[in-house]
Parts: structure tokens; sequence; C-alpha cells
């Protein structure tokens, strides 16, 4: 286990709160998990199986198939529980992600320096216009990528291509769609992703396969993510690390570890000038190209 990390999750701590149980360090919620005791619900003692979600309640498993399950942080919630200020289109939402909705563009611009400077700050330069932010009530997805019912498009990169043959093309953006109603850290954790899609088009880097190109930028949401450090997030590193999404999860996985045995400048450098991961095909998992 990495040195700083939470024994229960295996995430690292970052800049986040950490508490003191024995002679252990863990997340708060993770330290709730192992310790729970009473079902968040109805209050029973837990006794044998119960269920535990991501942001440390513990509830009967009953309750599972009882109450509505937040869309956002997956926490099951009272649906009779209304959030301050919670607009009739967020219903599914839980109180606590409606409460940091982001829905409206004077909000959204300003949610979004912070990712815009950490992409820069990581040596990836882009000279987009960090204003270019439209909030949809559906992103569209670029058309390579299939969607499940249960994976929802939550950002989308609109670009305008200027083709004048294989060596000539040439992208200019146009704005970065992001689904109404995201909650605050998982707005500036998607954005970051668009941020990377930017980044590769300004680049050059056309045609990579599905889970090379989406791998790179959950590669960048999981260091955003991990640097912001709060409980939604952590909920989304999980969600990333263990997704079995062969596009997402596999390429963030295959992502994260050429960055990790290469570096990621080495990674970034290699896709800025070869267009390409710094690794031969055949290592990546999927088939080559024709």
């Amino acid at each position: 286990m990495a040195e700083g990390s939470c024994p229960v999750c295996s995430l690292t701590f970052g800049r986040g709160r950490r508490v003191r149980v024995g002679n252990e360090s863990l997340h708060p919620e993770c330290a709730r998990s192992r310790s729970a005791s009473h079902c968040t619900f109805c209050g029973r003692a837990l006794e044998g199986t119960y269920l535990v979600d991501d942001l440390g309640g513990a509830y009967c498993p009953r309750h599972a198939t009882e109450y509505p399950k937040c869309r956002y942080c997956h926490k099951l919630f009272r649906s009779g529980d209304p959030p301050l200020h919670r607009p009739p289109d967020m219903i599914g939402t839980c109180p606590t992600c409606a409460r940091s909705a982001v829905t409206d563009a004077q909000t959204a611009l300003a949610l979004g320096r912070e990712p815009f400077e950490w992409i820069t700050s990581s040596g990836l330069s882009l000279r987009a216009e960090a204003g270019r932010i439209r909030l949809t009530a559906h992103p569209t997805a670029a058309p390579t990528v299939q969607w499940t019912a249960a994976d929802r498009c939550l950002g989308a990169t609109r670009v305008s291509i200027q083709d004048s043959g294989p060596a000539e093309k040439k992208a200019t953006v146009d704005v970065n769609e992001l689904e109404y109603g995201l909650p605050a850290t998982l707005f500036r954790g998607v954005l970051t992703h668009e941020w990377g899609h930017v980044w590769l088009y300004e680049n050059g880097v056309f045609g990579l396969p599905p889970p090379e190109d989406e791998g790179f930028c959950q590669l960048l949401e999981w260091g955003y993510l991990s640097f912001e450090d709060s409980v939604l997030a952590r909920h989304a590193l999980r969600t990333m690390r263990d997704s079995d999404d062969p596009v997402y999860g596999a390429g963030f996985r295959t992502a994260k570890a050429v960055a990790d045995a290469l570096g990621f400048p080495a990674l970034a450098q290699s896709l800025r000038q070869a267009k390409r991961y710094p690794v031969p095909r055949s290592l990546t998992g999927w088939d080559e190209r024709t």
C-alpha cells in the first residue's frame, strides 16, 4: 500500500482531513463505515450482513430497494427529504449533491477557472479560453463512444476541424458542454477531463483508439480529483479505479500504468510529438489500428 494512503479504500490522503483509529489513519467516511453499528435509515443495530455506501453510510440490505439512489454520489436518500433550492429537473439527486449543483453560467465560469489553471500548471498549455463552457441537459458524446443506460454523458467537447489532408488537420474549440446540475466537485472533475480533449485536439492528436483517448482524459480527471480530495471526489476516484467499462475503465488503468512507469511528462510528450502513447500498441490491451 502506498505511503500516506487509507488502509480501507487504498486512496491517498492528499490535502484532505483524516482521522486516527487506533494506530491507523483513515478517511472520515472510511472510519464511519468500519465502525458502523446502527442503520442510517431505521436506526436498528447492524448485525450480520449490511451495506455501506461510498460516503460511509451503513444500512440494512432491505433499504436498497426502498429508497432512491443519487445519480451522482450513489448514496441512498429519502425522496421526501428536499434539499435547499432543488429545481424540479433535479429529482433523483440527493440533498447534498443538489446543494452544490451548478445551474447557471456565472457559477460555471467561476468554478471552471481552477481546473483550467490546474491543467496548465501540469505542463499542458492551452490556447482555448477558460470561459468556453455551456450547461446543457444532455451533452452528446462523440459518435465513437458507446453509452449504456447506466452511464450518461456528463460532458462533451465541441470542436470545428479544418481538414486539408492527413498532415493538415487543425481543430478550433467551440465550447465545452457539461451536464446541467452537476455537483460542484464533479463539475470540476468532468471539466478537467474535457480540457484533456481540448489539449489533444490543439496538439493535432486525432484518431486515437477510444480507450487511449478517454483514458488520457480520465487520468487528468483522476489527478485533479486527487488534488481536491473531498468525500465526493473520493467516490469519483473509486468509481474510475474500479470501473469495468472497456473504454473509460480499462483505458484509464492503461494510461495510469504508462504514467506511473514512464512519468506523466513522457506520456504527454509522446502524444504531443508522436501522436500516440509511448508504448507499443501490443502492450495496451486492445488491437492495433489497421
